[in-house]
């Protein structure tokens, strides 16, 4: 049997820790990540659905897009939250929503799985106190 095969370069500087499983790689815009479980290693391209079906369930978050997803992994404490959710200069509803109420219903929902660990399709990951920066933010505070 044939093991498939590639080859990637980056720049040390576009490759960020956020925690030991987790690996961010910064784009111009938005980035993607690159998770470790043991010894398979899955690329994250920020609410992309196939994405979601080789780590786990997806989790629904319309309102950026209809079909938009988000990743959860309860057993390890990290949301990926794809374009729901931002993290500019401070955690914000994404922008660009074709539905901003249903955007906003998603929000809400994601903070409430209580992440440990928040990664976005925009902006730096939280790392510390991420459950309740997302309430806060999703709750207008």
């Amino acid at each position: 049997m044939r093991r498939p095969s590639a080859a990637a370069y980056v720049r040390r500087v576009d490759l960020v820790e956020v925690r030991p499983q987790v690996h961010m790689f910064r784009f111009r815009i938005g980035q993607a990540y690159l998770w470790r479980d043991g010894a398979d290693l899955t690329l994250i391209d920020a609410g992309d659905i196939t994405s979601a079906a080789a780590i786990e369930d997806g989790v629904r978050a319309p309102g950026h897009t209809p079909g938009s997803i988000a990743l959860h992994l309860p057993r390890h404490g990290v949301l990926f939250t794809g374009d729901a959710v931002a993290s500019v200069e401070r955690v914000m509803l994404g922008v660009f929503n074709v539905d901003r109420a249903e955007a906003a219903a998603t929000f809400r929902r994601l903070a409430a799985l209580v992440p440990r660990t928040v990664c976005f399709g925009h902006g730096d990951p939280l790392t510390e106190d991420a459950a309740a920066m997302m309430e806060a933010a999703a709750n207008g505070g």
